[in-house]
């Protein structure tokens, strides 16, 4: 949680005020709308672990969590979102999200994670920073999000997976082929 929040927020400190409206690999967002939806699903996420309703968590999509300070917004929403993953009990609770259903909040981890990290390398597209992504981070991932596949490709939430290739790539480059990225 912590190192996939690290490659988002060092990325989001490198947005020159001329970026924000830049184009990101997700086609409906711009570099504020990523942000925010971003600093949102920290927010949502929270919410998640605390037992909120569904309802009450799905309210939060169109409000604008970035305010007049994006960097700001989204540190302290990393930071109370990892507080509530690293909570006694958090990861083994069953937890509801509104559009997943019910699962463990280790699962859960697994969905944040994967947000931070992929929409990091979005992010590093869309204002032309370093996409490397930390190799370990993508390999565990990776690992947790390959067997899901299926499921992935049935949510419409991403691009079909990429072409796989028969020599080793790194985590990453199989991370985002998963995820229907073209790195």
């Amino acid at each position: 949680m912590r190192q996939a929040g690290v490659e988002f927020g060092n990325r989001l400190e490198l947005i020159l005020p001329e970026d924000w409206g830049r184009a990101t690999p997700c086609e409906a967002w711009n570099v504020r709308q990523l942000v925010n939806h971003v600093v949102g699903g920290n927010v949502r996420y929270t919410m998640i672990l605390e037992g909120r309703e569904a309802s009450a968590v799905l309210a939060t999509h169109d409000l604008d969590g970035l305010g007049s300070d994006p960097v700001g917004a989204f540190r302290s929403s990393l930071e109370r979102v990892t507080q509530a993953f690293e909570a006694p009990g958090a990861l083994a609770a069953r937890v509801h999200h509104p559009k997943s259903g019910q699962m463990s909040g280790a699962q859960l981890r697994v969905l944040r994670v994967n947000e931070l990290t992929v929409h990091a390398w979005d992010l590093a597209h869309a204002i032309g920073a370093d996409p490397d992504l930390d190799d370990d981070l993508a390999q565990w991932l990776f690992d947790r999000l390959s067997p899901l596949q299926a499921t992935l490709a049935r949510s419409g939430l991403y691009g079909p997976p990429g072409p796989s290739r028969q020599e080793p790539q790194r985590a990453q480059v199989r991370l985002l082929q998963l995820l229907g990225r073209r790195p």
